[in-house]
């Protein structure tokens, strides 16, 4: 009676230890000798396999080998994204970091101008709070103005938003959910002239809906 068996180690079969012996219904441990069916690969405690006297599916054969463990194959996913326009980060932080140097700068020129107006001996008490006042309420305003040109920078630039996502089934435009069938058309605008292509690059996506048209900026395919 010839057949191939194999002495499970836990290192090397952690695959096969732990199921069941085909015939008894045994839980196969390490250390077990067991007999692959070579027509069916199923498992068989080499006691079980003589008792059946070395026959599975009909036939004799069994595999020289202990097989594999079976890679999960993961399906596609039907929905996939094939299109996408982000957050400009990049642009953004450019941006901020140009404004906040700019309020920075500001900040400091006021403090040195209340500064000298406090200190200078020709000024009256009363012309020095009035200067000082008025400095730090022009301070304020401009503070405020770049504060508002910050928020508008981080909606231009789409930060914690996507303007727009194509699915296979659907499409999302600022996280409203549309069929294809909604959507009309897709068009650019081209302004941007790249001199190393010789090219106008688009920038500007529309998007046509039934009783609308969105805008997308800062669009670079």
């Amino acid at each position: 009676m010839n057949y191939h068996s194999h002495k499970l180690k836990f290192q090397n079969h952690p695959h096969i230890i732990d199921r069941q012996d085909a015939v008894t219904g045994d839980t196969i441990k390490a250390n077990d000798e067991v007999v692959f069916c070579s027509a069916c690969q199923s498992v068989f405690l080499k006691e079980s396999w003589e008792y059946m006297n070395a026959i599975h599916c009909n036939q004799t054969e069994t595999l020289g080998f202990v097989p594999a463990q079976e890679k999960e194959i993961k399906a596609r996913n039907k929905n996939a994204l094939i299109f996408e326009v982000s957050a400009d980060v990049k642009a953004y932080r450019r941006l901020l970091i140009f404004i906040y140097s700019i309020v920075i700068l500001i900040c400091v020129i006021s403090i040195i101008v209340i500064s000298y107006i406090l200190i200078e001996p020709d000024n009256s008490f009363t012309e020095k709070i009035v200067l000082s006042i008025s400095a730090l309420i022009l301070n304020s305003l401009v503070v405020i103005t770049f504060r508002n040109l910050a928020k508008q920078v981080k909606k231009n630039c789409y930060i914690g938003t996507v303007p727009l996502q194509i699915h296979q089934d659907r499409v999302i435009l600022f996280d409203r959910l549309h069929n294809w069938e909604d959507i009309k058309s897709i068009t650019h605008t081209s302004t941007v002239f790249n001199a190393f292509s010789k090219s106008n690059i688009p920038n500007k996506l529309r998007i046509h809906l039934e009783n609308e048209n969105i805008d997308i900026k800062g669009y670079h395919g």
